[in-house]
């Protein structure tokens, strides 16, 4: 899911572990978006894992 919050921060964005629902910024959503396999799963690697994401808190 595109939030536009995350924009400004260098991390892919977050993983939340419970719904398996990513977070991400606006680069990491065009890899997701249109990138090649490799690049995507080096990019759900990369994201930061959490039982629950609140928008919120950023």
């Amino acid at each position: 899911m595109y939030l536009p919050k995350l924009d400004k921060f260098r991390s892919a964005g977050y993983l939340e572990t419970v719904t398996n629902t990513a977070y991400v910024g606006w680069d990491s959503f065009r890899i997701f978006n249109t990138g090649g396999q490799a690049d995507k799963k080096a990019l759900f690697g990369s994201l930061i894992r959490v039982d629950q994401f609140s928008p919120l808190s950023i």
